[in-house]
């Protein structure tokens, strides 16, 4: 299965997905989706761990919070 929010073009596979994100890249933020997913994903991809907020701060974004 396919998540296309997540693919590149330059990334075939889950695995080649890990490798990009292990080497600092984001995948691209469709701008299909709403502000508060595009911030969630911004955060989740946040590579600085001084920046990167904790998991439980993430689990209180309001992008998992909304119905």
């Amino acid at each position: 299965r396919q998540i296309t929010y997540l693919t590149r073009p330059n990334v075939k596979n889950y695995t080649e997905l890990v490798i990009a994100m292990m080497m600092h890249k984001c995948p691209p933020i469709p701008e299909h989706l709403s502000e508060v997913a595009k911030d969630f994903i911004r955060q989740c991809c946040q590579f600085d761990k001084k920046l990167r907020p904790r998991i439980q701060d993430l689990l209180q974004h309001p992008f998992l919070m909304d119905p």
